[in-house]
C-alpha cells in the first residue's frame, strides 16, 4: 500500500497506514545533526539512474483503487500533457487521488506537500482541478513548510473551508479518523533500482556476509524496494552451496519494524532497534532519517544507498558527543527543577506536531515537586524566542530531534524531550550509568513508555481540540 485515505486507515491500525502521532518533523532537509558526522567512505561510483528501470506513466498507479472506477481522464490529450510535467519516477497515485475526489465529490480541496516536492504541487492542482468533477470550486495549496506527517495541517485546511486534504510524501502517522477533515496520504514511492542495490550491499563484505546479522531500511519513498533486495540477497549462494546472505536475524529482522510504521521505515524520530545489530543498508538520498537507525542501533555498522546517484557510502555518528551533550542538558535541568526554577512546556502547533495529552503529561511531571510549568503554544521552535521567555528549563512536544540536534542553541538553558524529563525526574533509568544503554529512538512506536506520542493516545483520540 502506498497510499493512505480514510476509509483505508479505519482507526490508525498497523502497517504502513498505522496511527499514533506526528512524525518526525524534519522529514525533508536531510541535514547532519548538530553532533556532526565524520566523512563518508565511498563504497560503489556514482551512477545515473537509468529511466527504463522507472516505473511508466502516473495514470498507471491505482493498484489499490476498484478495478470498475471509471477512470474518464484518461482519454484526455490534456491529462496526458499534464502527467508529462510530473516525474516518471516518482508515483503521485494521480488516479487514485482524482478517483477519490470524484467519490467523495468533494469541493474544495487542500494539497500539502514537503518542500523537496513543493515544485510540482502546481501541477498537481490544475491536475485535481480540471479532472476532479464538475463539482470541484478550486484546489489550494498549502505554502507553509511540512517538515514531516506531523505537519498535516488539516485545521487549517478546514479553517480555509477544504473539505479534502491530500498529504504528499509522508505515512499516515496522524490517524485519519482524528483529523477534522478527510485526509487521503500519498506517499510518493519512488523508484529503485534493486539490482544495483543488491551488487553494492554485497561490496560491503565481510561486514554483511553469511555470519552477521544484518538489516534493510529506508524512508518511506524507498521501503517498498527493501523486501526485493531482501529476497535476492536471501537467493545468493557461496561456491560451496551456501547461502551468502542468509542473514542471523529472522526474517522479520532483514526488514524490521517499529510498529505502526511500516516494514523498514525509519522516521527522524523513530526506528527499530533490532537486538545485537552488526549492520544496516539505509535506503535514503539524506541521511538525517537514518541518524535515528543509527542511535536505535548504535553498534551496527550503517551503509547509506542513495538511489538518486546510486551510490552507497558508510557513515559514522558521534554517539560520544551526543550522550555526552543530552546527559549534561538532562542533569542541568533536574537541578534546577529541584531548586523550583521555572519551566516552559512547549506544544508545538506546526500542524498536528504537538500532542495536548503528552504536553498534559509532562507538565504533570514538571510540576511533581515545587516546579511549576507554564504551556507555550510555538509553530516553530526557533532559540532566539526561547531565549526571549526567559525560563530555566524548557521541554518541548514537537520533534525529539529539536533538542537532540540543536538543544545547545538555546543558551544555558536545557531543552528536554519528554523521554528526558523522565529522566530527569527518575521515572526512567538514564541511558548512561552502570547499565548503559541505547538512547530510544521511540517517539511514535507502539511499545513506546509514556513519554511517547502513540502512548499518549491510548485510550482516547489524538484530536483534543
Amino acid at each position: 500500500m502506498s497510499s493512505c485515505s480514510n476509509d483505508e486507515c479505519g482507526g490508525g491500525g498497523g502497517g504502513a497506514c498505522g496511527g499514533g502521532g506526528p512524525s518526525s518533523c524534519f522529514e525533508a532537509t536531510n541535514q547532519p545533526s548538530a553532533c556532526g558526522a565524520a566523512a563518508p567512505q565511498r563504497i560503489s561510483a556514482r551512477t545515473s539512474i537509468d529511466a527504463a528501470s522507472r516505473p511508466s506513466s502516473q495514470s498507471a498507479s491505482s493498484a489499490a483503487t476498484s478495478g470498475s472506477t471509471n477512470y474518464w481522464w484518461r482519454s484526455s490529450p490534456q491529462f496526458a500533457t499534464m502527467v508529462d510535467a510530473l516525474p516518471p519516477a516518482y508515483n503521485f497515485e494521480i488516479d487514485k487521488t482524482l478517483a477519490r475526489v470524484n467519490k467523495d465529490k468533494a469541493k474544495r480541496i487542500a494539497l500539502q506537500l514537503p518542500e523537496g516536492l513543493a515544485m510540482f504541487a502546481l501541477t498537481l492542482a490544475d491536475l485535481v482541478e480540471t479532472f476532479g468533477g464538475p463539482q470541484v470550486e478550486f484546489a489550494i495549496v498549502l505554502g507553509d513548510v511540512a517538515y514531516g506527517a506531523c505537519c498535516v495541517d488539516d485545521l487549517n485546511a478546514k479553517a480555509l473551508g477544504a473539505d479534502l486534504l491530500v498529504h504528499y510524501g509522508h505515512s499516515c502517522l496522524v490517524p485519519v479518523d482524528c483529523t477534522v477533515i478527510p485526509v487521503m496520504y500519498v506517499f510518493v514511492t519512488i523508484a529503485v533500482d534493486v539490482e544495483h542495490l543488491v551488487e553494492s550491499i554485497k561490496l560491503t563484505s565481510p561486514v554483511i556476509g553469511p555470519s552477521t546479522r544484518w538489516a534493510l531500511a529506508g524512508t518511506v519513498q524507498f521501503t517498498h524496494a527493501l523486501p526485493a533486495a531482501r529476497a535476492l540477497l536471501a537467493a545468493e549462494e557461496t561456491e560451496d552451496g551456501q547461502k551468502a546472505y542468509p542473514c542471523m536475524c529472522d526474517r522479520r529482522g532483514a526488514v524490521p519494524q517499529a510498529k505502526p510504521l511500516s516494514p523498514g521505515e525509519v522516521l527522524g524520530c523513530t526506528a527499530p532497534s533490532v537486538p545485537n545489530l552488526d549492520a544496516f543498508v539505509f535506503v535514503a538520498d539524506g541521511r538525517f532519517h537514518m541518524e535515528a537507525m543509527m542511535m536505535a542501533n548504535p553498534n551496527a555498522t550503517a551503509f547509506r544507498y542513495d538511489p538518486y546517484v546510486k551510490e552507497m557510502v558508510r557513515e559514522e555518528y558521534d554517539h560520544t558527543g551526543m550522550r555526552q551533550s543530552r546527559r549534561h542538558a538532562v542533569e542541568e535541568a533536574r537541578g534546577r527543577l529541584e531548586r523550583g526554577g521555572t519551566a516552559v512546556a512547549l506544544f508545538g502547533t506546526l500542524g498536528r506536531q504537538g500532542n495536548p495529552r503528552l504536553v498534559k503529561h509532562v507538565v504533570e511531571r514538571i510540576e511533581e515537586e515545587s516546579s511549576r510549568a507554564r504551556v507555550v503554544l510555538m509553530a516553530e521552535l526557533r532559540p532566539d524566542r526561547l531565549k526571549a521567555l526567559g525560563a530555566d528549563v524548557y521541554v518541548q512536544v514537537a520533534c525529539p530531534r529539536l533538542s537532540i540536534d540543536w538543544g545547545d542553541e538555546v543558551g544555558d538553558a536545557p531543552l528536554l524531550t519528554p523521554y528526558e524529563v523522565e529522566v530527569a525526574r527518575g521515572h526512567v533509568n538514564a541511558w548512561w550509568g552502570e547499565s548503559p544503554r541505547a538512547y530510544p529512538m521511540d517517539y511514535y512506536a507502539k511499545d513506546a513508555g509514556p513519554w511517547g506520542s502513540s502512548s499518549a493516545v491510548k485510550g482516547g483520540r489524538l484530536n483534543a481540540f
